[in-house]
């Protein structure tokens, strides 16, 4: 008969072999994107009142996909002398849906960063999330 011994706990631990690796700072971002995606896309749906409105549910409001082209332009003039982020916000989310006019879209942007987060450099893509973050956290306070 054969005894089998099993190595310690802490043995196995320190081989790496059953502990699970960290995620990848890419990884990590494309989370982020995907999150911020998700409450776009949620918030997008609705309309922000412009007026305190009545109780019918009548009253001046915007329709939150037209804001798409307001968040695009002030990342433009955000990342003006950040080539690299303005060309990713040019290529995406307005040539991503073959027009030529400045109508862009805010989602295809993210799902194009969500996608290839390595596209950019990591503190460009931190940079473009914390500002992303903000404008759709100004529109949910809104909302």
């Amino acid at each position: 008969m054969v005894a089998v011994s099993e190595a310690p706990a802490r043995a196995r631990g320190r081989s790496g072999g059953t502990r699970p690796q960290a995620p990848s700072a890419s990884a990590a971002l494309a989370v982020q994107t995907l999150q911020l995606l998700g409450r776009w896309q949620r918030v997008s749906s609705g309309h922000i009142a412009l007026a305190t409105g009545c109780a019918c549910g009548y009253g001046a409001g915007v329709d939150l996909r037209e804001i798409d082209d307001l968040i695009l332009d002030f990342l433009h003039n955000r990342f003006i002398n950040v080539p690299a982020v303005t060309a990713f916000v040019q290529q995406h989310a307005f040539a991503a849906q073959g027009r030529t006019e400045r109508q862009g879209s805010l989602a295809l942007l993210l799902r194009a960063l969500a996608g290839h987060p390595a596209a950019l450099p990591a503190h460009h893509v931190h940079q473009l999330l914390l500002a992303l973050e903000g404008s759709i956290t100004s529109i949910e306070e809104q909302h």
